[in-house]
């Protein structure tokens, strides 16, 4: 079996959402993470596969400068997504025994990554996946500067030069990249990114459709739950059936769980703003009880009207200042 370790960086307070994400990675047993941090964090807690490495993001910082011979800008946690293509040579330390390497998020909530990312898999491709939520590469040296052979889509020299987020990590950048020059890239597994619209009801981020080509289709009745290790989606076909898909993550940017550590059930449910435990992800009937449009009040109803309104004036601006 191939040898994986994913990196995780996050400086500042930890968000009470880290703590399902930290849960998940322990379900993952033959593949080992990196979480990279100013924060102290209780041993006890963390998966035999989970080490934790003390640092700052000036220490990153010095090794980058090394690493490109240039003084390099990194002055916000945030800057560190432009960087995730890099850890491969930031971290090479810490990756000399594997296979392969790569980064995720620690707002997401990981399923079962071996199911989906097998030792075929491994074998065929240099990159996996194409997003900075998650993304795995081939350990070799070739393949770990890869991001400095492309200044016509993006210049690293520009990228770790400047304050400003390029999304290096993301389509714009090193995906662009094995695009054009046709390397070994699995574009798609099936993941999740889940969003909230004004009625508090989680449904699926469409992107994908755009993206690939990937049919990503929303129905009235659907949950979101982590089950035995496993992302869940249950929802009810137009014939009323129970139907499921499995996915190798979920990510809820910006939303947050308020769930300690020692209180994380082995199964949940997921809802915009909490987490629910359920005793049977395959009881039909609570799918009512979880996949209902709450909290959808007046006000909310008033303020998502006025979004949108302020944003089609703005493209209506935009028009008439391009006319003139």
């Amino acid at each position: 079996m191939y040898k994986i370790r994913l990196i995780s960086c996050y400086f500042g307070e930890l968000k009470s959402e880290f703590y399902l994400w930290l849960n998940s990675c322990g379900y993952n047993k033959t593949i080992d993470f990196l979480f990279v941090t100013d924060q102290e964090i209780i041993a006890d807690i963390c998966p035999p596969n989970v080490k934790i490495l003390h640092t700052t993001l000036k220490c990153i910082k010095d090794v980058a400068d090394r690493i490109f011979n240039f003084d390099v800008e990194l002055g916000t946690p945030y800057k560190l997504c432009d960087y995730k293509v890099a850890y491969g040579l930031i971290f090479q330390e810490e990756l000399r025994q594997y296979d392969f390497w790569g980064y995720c998020d620690s707002d997401m909530v990981l399923g079962n990554i071996r199911k989906y990312i097998t030792d075929e898999i491994l074998e065929g491709y240099d990159k996996i996946l194409p997003l900075g939520h998650l993304s795995i590469y081939r350990n070799t040296d070739e393949i770990n500067r890869r991001f400095m052979e492309c200044p016509d889509i993006m210049d690293y020299h520009e990228v770790f030069s400047s304050p400003r987020i390029f999304q290096f990590d993301e389509t714009p950048g090193i995906y662009a990249m094995y695009k054009k020059r046709s390397w070994r890239m699995l574009e798609y597994i099936p993941f999740l990114d889940i969003v909230s619209g004004y009625d508090q009801r989680l449904t699926k981020y469409v992107y994908a459709k755009r993206m690939y080509g990937v049919q990503v289709q929303n129905h009235t009745q659907q949950i979101f739950c982590f089950a035995r290790g496993e992302i869940i989606e249950k929802y009810r076909n137009k014939k009323n059936a129970l139907c499921e898909h499995r996915y190798i993550y979920i990510h809820s940017s910006k939303r947050h769980y308020q769930c300690p550590y020692n209180e994380i059930p082995k199964q949940y449910v997921f809802m915009p703003d909490k987490i629910c435990e359920t005793d049977n992800v395959d009881d039909i009937e609570s799918l009512s009880d979880y996949s209902i449009k709450t909290n959808c009040t007046i006000e909310k109803m008033l303020l998502h009207m006025l979004t949108m309104r302020g944003k089609v004036n703005n493209k209506i601006r935009s028009l008439v200042r391009g006319g003139k």
